[in-house]
């Protein structure tokens, strides 16, 4: 549940192709949601399509979070959220 402090992590895949990357961004600015980490790593299918790893500061159950994820959901090729939790001090 939340505590006020957390921080969610995501992962996700865009299609690979020019824009992808910073439209699905753009929806957790669009809510502002703050990212604090970001990290890409190359698909094992595909040459030069990659899946992203990112960090927010709230929890998945904030309104503002949930509607960023929903945002994602509907222009990635898949989103996971690997859990919500309180960020370290």
């Amino acid at each position: 549940s939340p505590s006020g402090k957390d921080k969610t992590s995501v992962v996700f895949s865009v299609p690979h192709k020019a824009g992808s990357l910073y439209n699905a961004l753009r929806v957790f600015e669009s809510e502002g949601v703050n990212l604090t980490m970001i990290e890409s790593r190359p698909t094992k299918q595909m040459p030069w399509e990659y899946i992203f790893f990112v960090d927010c500061q709230g929890h998945e159950q904030d309104e503002n979070v949930g509607r960023a994820l929903d945002g994602l959901r509907q222009m990635a090729l898949f989103v996971r959220v690997l859990g919500s939790y309180p960020e370290a001090d």
